[in-house]
């Protein structure tokens, strides 16, 4: 594509190709053979970015002074967008047939200034076309290692619909422990809350 435009415009596509990068977004799909909708309830927060966007329960994106990471539904957006299946009279037939057992998991980073993104798996590699170029396969592979800064709350798994199941508060007050023991340390929450949480129940 970069030459195509050097010669379109007729400009030295080596000249092209040392242009210095901006800002940049970066994106991968994950095809997960399972269907996951609701998934995304579960992208609690991202290690780095204070502000967090919900986008129903198709997408989510967290948001940084200087760069953003979005997850979402691909399917879903590309049938709100009706770029799915454009010719066919059959789309929501087609639609249910490519998702029945698949899950795509779109995931992007986005650079509002190329120049103050300071992130060791980049460095020097996404601040001038070629080396975008040249490191490509690496940038994917990295690209995917940051979901791993991903922090996770279990909402959806089988364990804990069976947990919240019934009419007693037990299940629900079980639960809301469990979530709070994986979001600080087991020794705070033992010695600390679950205190004032006794102290407060005595007193209802």
């Amino acid at each position: 594509m970069i030459n195509r435009y050097g010669d379109e415009f007729q400009v030295d596509s080596k000249l092209l190709w040392k242009a210095r990068v901006t800002k940049v977004e970066l994106g991968l799909t994950l095809r997960l053979p399972i269907k996951m909708r609701g998934i995304l309830s579960c992208f609690n927060s991202f290690s780095g970015l204070s502000d967090k966007n919900i986008y129903g329960k198709d997408g989510v994106s967290f948001i940084g002074t200087n760069f953003s990471v979005s997850f979402y539904d691909k399917i879903e957006k590309m049938r709100v967008n009706d770029e799915l299946f454009i010719k066919s009279k059959n789309k929501k037939k087609l639609v249910e047939r490519v998702t029945k057992k698949n899950y795509f998991l779109r995931f992007e980073l986005k650079v509002e200034k190329v120049s103050g993104f300071y992130n060791s798996i980049f460095d020097g590699k996404i601040n001038h076309l070629f080396k975008i170029r040249d490191n490509w396969n690496y940038l994917l592979r990295s690209l995917g290692s940051l979901y791993q800064q991903v922090n996770f709350i279990d909402v959806i798994s089988p364990e804990v619909v069976d947990l919240i199941v019934g009419e007693e508060s037990t299940p629900m007050d079980n639960l809301l422990k469990f979530q709070a023991i994986k979001n600080i340390t087991p020794d705070v929450f033992f010695n600390n809350l679950v205190p004032l949480m006794k102290k407060a129940n005595n007193h209802i």
